[in-house]
């Protein structure tokens, strides 16, 4: 992130973090550097007991909740999706359903994707082929 915004010139640089992990939030605060503003949702929702908020498969998470958490935690997820979606970059730690929607949008603009790799824990551009505009979708 920092060589990014050396390359661009950034000095008011501001990193969104959205994760529900506390670790991840305490680690950006403490690692970018000192300039630069770091920002996360202002509502933060309790992790569930087990399992994740959506998409696991077999999580009786939804079970347990009532329809206003569900309905809290939707709108969480997706105002986080399209903040996201509007990051100049974007640094995906682990591929998830939560992230596609946002890298889809900043793919559509232009924007850089980075992924971690596993094991080398370093992150590298995903490139993406060019598509003409009469290339039938699949």
């Amino acid at each position: 992130m920092t060589e990014l915004a050396r390359k661009r010139n950034a000095h008011n640089v501001t990193v969104f973090i959205a994760s529900d992990n506390v670790n991840s939030r305490s680690w950006f605060q403490e690692n970018v550097p000192v300039n630069w503003n770091v920002i996360h949702p202002a509502h933060e929702l309790e992790k569930p007991e087990s399992g994740v908020w959506f998409g696991e498969h077999g999580s009786k998470t939804n079970s347990v909740l009532s329809q206003q958490q569900k309905d809290e935690a939707m709108a969480e997820a997706v105002s986080d999706i399209f903040a996201l979606g509007e990051c100049d970059a974007l640094w995906i730690p682990n591929y998830s359903s939560f992230t596609l929607t946002s890298i889809i949008l900043s793919r559509a603009k232009k924007r850089i994707v980075k992924f971690m790799h596993r094991t080398t824990l370093e992150y590298f551009d995903l490139s993406y082929p060019e598509l003409a505009q009469d290339t039938p979708a699949f």
